[in-house]
């Protein structure tokens, strides 16, 4: 970790209680896909918010898969993290649909700064006791001057007020309904930020790859 990546212009990497979520001018359904398997999942690897792992055969299949079980529903438009496992993954299951299709970069997974890139058994050799707090009590646990969990969740907030907006755009009658693929960690923080969970509740709500969460 340099300190600078892509997404440090957007100054979202705060360590600040989740804004309020937008007042709705209707009824919304919204379904959140986490990204099938990719190259860093299959290996055992830290991605966060890195781009370099893409989607293997298996997670290719996965995200034709979801596409089938989605096939039924109606989507008024698709919202996908910019990172290439879930973009690939929203391309697959969008395939033979019409609506606008936006990236959002708050979409993208749980910044995790110098541990990305590594093995979980490098992260234990290297980091002791800084990755056991990483494994153990995440909503406290910082690295790098940061605190990720922490910062996930003022993110989340950030991504459901950006997502509602450009919506809000597309149409306002009538009841809607959106699509948004992602990441594991932030379609927690995301699903967390709704419902009003604090970050202690990180890793309690899980989503395999290419799986599916509705909110209404």
């Amino acid at each position: 970790w340099t300190g600078v990546d892509e997404f440090s212009y957007l100054s979202d990497r705060v360590d600040a209680a989740p804004l309020p979520l937008p007042q709705l001018k209707r009824a919304v359904r919204v379904c959140l896909v986490r990204h099938g398997q990719s190259t860093w999942n299959a290996e055992g690897r830290i991605q966060g918010s890195s781009n370099i792992s893409v989607l293997t055969e298996k997670g290719t299949a996965q995200a034709v898969t979801a596409m089938e079980m989605l096939e039924v529903e109606r989507f008024d438009a698709m919202f996908v993290s910019p990172l290439e496992r879930s973009r690939k993954t929203g391309e697959i299951i969008w395939s033979g649909r019409n609506g606008p299709v936006m990236q959002i970069p708050q979409l993208r997974e749980i910044d995790l700064y110098s541990f990305q890139g590594l093995l979980k058994e490098e992260g234990k050799e290297r980091y002791g006791g800084l990755f056991k707090d990483w494994q153990k009590r995440a909503h406290q646990f910082e690295i790098d001057n940061h605190a990720p969990v922490r910062e996930l969740w003022y993110r989340a907030s950030v991504a459901w007020n950006e997502v509602f907006q450009q919506y809000e755009q597309l149409s306002d009658s009538g009841e809607g309904y959106m699509l948004v693929v992602a990441h594991n960690a932030v379609n927690q923080a995301m699903i967390a930020a709704a419902v009003g969970l604090p970050p202690t509740y990180f890793r309690r709500i899980l989503q395999s790859n290419a799986a599916s969460s509705v909110l209404d």
